[in-house]
C-alpha cells in the first residue's frame, strides 16, 4: 500500500507491505517472500534551481539481508539558463555503513561533459536489494554531437575491497574508450571505437590480472532494398601469463519489402586464441514483423549459434525460433498465440568427450484477454500539456549491441524494465521488452527508463529523459 500527499510544502510518501517478487512474464504474477518492508520519504523544491529529498525504509523478517534501516537522501542543484546540474546522494545504514555519490552534468555548445565519484562502504543495506557496495571510483564522460559527426569519450576507475579485507580479493579496474561516427552522406555513414579494459587484483597474495584493448570500425548505408551496416573487429588480450589476439566480423541488414513488413538479418563470426580458452561463434538470426492492421499482428524470429572451443573440444550448436500472433477480434476482446523451440546440442571432440548433451524445450502459450470497462473513463495520462485530444506512446527497450539505434536480428529484447512517463506514470516492458502509455495527453512528453533494472554492463549513451511529441489520435514509437 502506498500513498502520495501533495502540498506548497513538498511531497509526502508512505508505503509499507510484503516482500516479494514481481514476475512480468507471460502471466504477471507476484510471490510473496519473507519479510515486510515500510517507508515513508518526502521532497521539496525550495526554489527553481534546488530540489531536496530523503528517503527513509525499516526492512524486517527479510531471508536474504539482516533486519535493518536505511536513509537516503538527495541535493540537486539544477540551471536550465546554463545548462548545468550537480547532484549530490548520500546514503546510511542502521548498521553503521554508509555512502556518497557525486555527479555532474554541463553542456556547452555542443559538447555535452559528464562527472562523477563515488563511495559505497562494505555491507551497505537498501531495502532487500543487492546492492553493489564496498567499491569506490570516478568516471567521466565527454560527448560532442552534430548533424554530421558524434565523438565521444571517457575514463572508468574503481577500486573494491576498502577495509583491505586479506580474505577478499580486492580489484582495481580502469576502462578508457573513445568513440566516432561520421555521417558522410545522406546514406552512408562510418564510424569505429577504441576501448581500453585494465584490471589487476589488489591483494598481493592474489595473483590476477587481464588486459584488453578493442579496436572496432563500422560502417553503412541505405540501399533501395534497405539498410547495409558492416562491422569489424580487432582486439589484443592478455590474460595472467597468456597473450592472445580477437577477430570479429558482423553483417546486418534490414529489409525493405512491403508496407508494414518489417525484416532484419544478422550473420556474425567471432574468435579469441592465444588467451588459454581459444574460441570460435558464428551466429546467424533473422527477426520479422508484420502489422496486417490495427486489429492483427505476427512476429517471427529465429537465431542459431555454433561455438566451438578447441580447448575443452566443446562444440555446441544451440537454436532458438519464436512465433507469434496477436488478433483483437472484438471491440474488448484479444486472443495470442505463441509458440517457441529451444535447442541445444553438443558433440564433444576432445577430452570431456562422453559429456554429449542434447536438450529440447517446446512451448505453446494461448491466452484470451476480455476487457470491461464502466463509469468513467480512465484518467489521461502524462501531464497537463494545455492542448485537447489525446495519443499514445509505445515502444521497445533492447539491448543494441551494434549501437546504430535500432533492433537487429539477435539483438534481445529487456523484458521487466520499469519506463517512466513524465517521472510520475511507470509502466513495466513485458516478454517482448514492449510497452504502451494511453491515452495521453497531446503535446511535449519526457520519456525515460528506470537504469537499476538493467543487467551490467548495460547503460545509456544519455541517460537523461527523451523528449516525446504526441500527436492527437496517433501512436508514438519508441525504441
Amino acid at each position: 500500500a502506498n500513498t502520495q500527499l501533495s502540498s506548497s510544502a513538498g511531497d509526502f510518501r508512505f508505503g509499507a507491505g510484503r516482500l516479494g517478487r514481481l514476475d512480468s512474464g507471460q502471466v504477471q504474477t507476484f510471490d510473496k517472500t519473507s519479510g515486510r518492508l515500510v517507508s515513508a520519504g518526502f521532497s521539496q523544491k525550495p526554489s527553481e534551481t534546488l530540489h531536496t529529498g530523503i528517503q527513509m525504509v525499516h526492512v524486517d523478517g527479510a531471508s536474504n539481508v539482516a533486519d535493518h534501516g536505511s536513509v537516503a537522501g538527495v541535493l540537486e542543484f539544477r540551471d536550465k539558463a546554463h545548462a548545468r546540474r550537480y547532484q549530490l546522494h548520500a546514503l546510511a545504514d542502521t548498521g553503521g555503513a554508509a555512502g556518497l555519490w557525486l555527479d555532474g552534468d554541463i553542456l556547452n555548445g555542443h559538447w555535452r561533459h559528464r562527472f562523477g565519484a563515488f563511495r559505497l562502504g562494505p555491507g551497505l543495506l537498501w531495502t532487500d536489494t543487492v546492492m553493489a557496495n564496498d567499491q569506490q571510483g570516478f568516471y567521466t564522460r565527454a560527448d560532442l554531437q552534430t548533424l554530421r559527426y558524434q565523438l565521444s569519450g571517457g575514463l572508468d576507475y574503481n577500486t573494491t575491497n576498502l577495509d583491505d579485507d586479506p580474505l577478499q580479493n580486492g580489484i582495481r579496474n580502469i576502462t578508457a574508450f573513445i568513440t566516432g561516427n561520421r555521417q558522410l552522406s545522406r546514406l552512408t555513414g562510418i564510424g569505429g571505437t577504441l576501448n581500453l579494459r585494465d584490471s589487476r587484483s589488489t591483494n598481493s597474495a592474489v595473483a590476477g590480472s587481464s588486459r584488453t584493448i578493442r579496436l572496432t570500425g563500422h560502417a553503412s548505408h541505405r540501399f533501395k532494398v534497405g539498410a547495409t551496416r558492416l562491422q569489424l573487429l580487432l582486439a589484443d588480450i592478455e590474460n595472467d601469463t597468456n597473450h592472445g589476439s580477437g577477430i570479429g566480423f558482423t553483417w546486418d541488414q534490414s529489409w525493405e519489402l512491403k508496407r508494414n513488413l518489417f525484416v532484419s538479418s544478422t550473420v556474425g563470426y567471432e574468435a579469441e586464441n592465444g588467451v588459454g580458452n581459444d574460441e570460435a561463434r558464428f551466429t546467424t538470426g533473422l527477426l520479422a514483423h508484420y502489422e496486417y492492421s490495427s486489429r492483427l499482428r505476427w512476429d517471427v524470429s529465429v537465431n542459431w549459434i555454433r561455438t566451438d572451443n578447441d580447448s575443452t573440444g566443446i562444440n555446441t550448436n544451440a537454436i532458438n525460433a519464436n512465433a507469434a500472433v496477436l488478433w483483437r477480434f472484438l471491440p474488448g476482446w484479444e486472443a495470442s498465440l505463441r509458440a517457441g523451440l529451444n535447442d541445444a546440442r553438443d558433440d564433444s571432440t576432445g577430452a570431456l568427450v562422453g559429456t554429449e548433451f542434447e536438450g529440447t524445450e517446446r512451448i505453446v502459450f494461448l491466452s484470451v484477454r476480455r476487457e470491461i470497462t464502466s463509469g468513467r473513463p480512465f484518467e489521461r495520462l502524462g501531464i497537463n500539456t494545455g492542448k485537447t485530444g489525446y495519443g499514445n506512446v509505445e515502444g521497445v527497450v533492447f539491448f543494441d549491441e551494434n549501437r546504430d539505434g535500432e533492433r537487429q536480428a539477435g539483438e534481445k529484447v529487456a523484458a521487466g524494465v520499469y519506463v517512466y512517463l513524465d517521472r510520475n506514470y511507470q509502466k513495466v516492458t513485458d516478454r517482448d521488452g514492449r510497452f504502451v502509455f494511453t491515452p495521453v495527453t497531446a503535446g511535449e512528453h519526457k520519456v525515460s527508463i528506470a537504469m537499476e533494472d538493467l543487467p551490467l554492463p548495460w547503460g545509456l549513451d544519455d541517460e537523461g529523459p527523451r523528449t516525446v511529441l504526441v500527436n492527437v489520435r496517433e501512436r508514438t514509437s519508441l525504441a
